[in-house]
């Protein structure tokens, strides 16, 4: 659908385009222009979108139009930086921040925002370099408004960690990057327990379970007291299908943290898949016992259940422990 939509946003820009350049509407073909670059790069075409939002831009400097400018440099700035071209998306997104200083544009935090996920991706050493040779390229009076905020802002980002820029790229659902980035720091501090924590999350959020597995096996190896390795290892088992070691895993890091609710319920959960109905509904008993708001239980347990009933409708004991928990929901404030 989203592609079918994408095709007809084409042929639009296409029909519109001739008849802005036969009537010299210069804004009117800068701003098809535009849009068939974000349409280009909406489609991971980013040649085209290079080409035309460069076209674009030629046409807004021409007529003077700063907003157009700003927006076509922001978004050669993705386009550019999805090319693994870092020195040239940094530059662009200096030359936005740059035209969004001299008019005060009130939208200014979108340029800066841009401008962070940038850094995420190619880190402080590249993000500085850059930025210094655009700024040496500057007339005075433009160097002289631009340098002090890029200054600031790299010292802001510079005391950032790489594992702080990694985490920062999962909160920003840039899964992949982060993965590569942790994968390269684990490689290069082998006994570093947040990167392995979070080398291990990325890899679960990209689906890849056995990878996932690996890293928390080796958090867990760093780390033999914490129960967080266990336990998400006992969740990945139960996604795989291997009830019998998720419920392993999940009771040897409730030995480690007993209070853990999250963990209790996923071996409520997997002792129902393995039809040990009793025990499961002790495990949700203890559970639920701990948990105080009805967002809560539906966030650590109900959702879960509600999947595993979707995928087979007469799991043994399921509606059973189902109703349980919702009587128990009704009975909780809502936060």
């Amino acid at each position: 659908m989203r592609t079918d939509r994408l095709s007809e946003a084409e042929t639009s820009y296409e029909t519109a385009l001739p008849i802005f350049r036969q009537i010299e509407a210069h804004l009117g073909v800068a701003n098809t222009l535009q849009g068939m670059g974000a349409w280009a790069l909406a489609q991971a075409r980013t040649t085209q979108a290079v080409e035309w939002l460069q076209d674009a831009r030629r046409i807004y400097v021409a007529i003077d139009e700063k907003i157009g400018q700003i927006n076509c440099a922001m978004r050669l700035s993705e386009a550019f930086l999805a090319q693994e071209k870092a020195d040239v998306a940094i530059r662009q997104v200096l030359e936005a921040l740059l035209l969004g200083l001299k008019i005060n544009i009130p939208q200014i935090e979108i340029i800066f925002r841009r401008l962070s996920n940038v850094w995420l991706h190619v880190g402080t050493p590249t993000f500085e370099a850059a930025g210094s040779a655009k700024m040496a390229e500057l007339r005075p009076e433009d160097r002289e408004m631009l340098e002090p905020v890029f200054q600031e802002f790299v010292s802001t980002v510079g005391a950032a960690s790489d594992s702080d820029r990694a985490e920062l790229l999962l909160r920003a659902g840039e899964i992949s990057t982060a993965e590569a980035l942790l994968s390269s720091l684990a490689e290069a501090e082998p006994t570093d327990l947040r990167t392995w924590a979070l080398l291990a999350k990325a890899r679960f959020r990209l689906g890849a379970y056995t990878e996932s597995l690996s890293a928390y096996e080796k958090l867990r190896e760093l780390d033999p007291e914490d129960a967080s390795a266990p336990g998400a290892m006992g969740w990945i088992y139960y996604l795989l299908g291997d009830y019998d070691a998720s419920v392993a895993h999940s009771r040897a890091a409730l030995e480690l943290d007993p209070d853990a609710t999250w963990i209790r319920c996923d071996l409520g959960l997997a002792m129902l898949q393995l039809g040990r109905i009793d025990a499961a509904r002790q495990a949700y008993l203890e559970a639920v016992a701990a948990i105080g708001s009805a967002a809560e239980l539906e966030r650590l347990a109900l959702k879960d259940l509600d999947e595993a009933l979707a995928d087979n409708p007469d799991l043994p004991g399921g509606e059973e422990i189902l109703r349980m928990l919702l009587e128990r929901q009704a009975a909780l404030p809502e936060e």
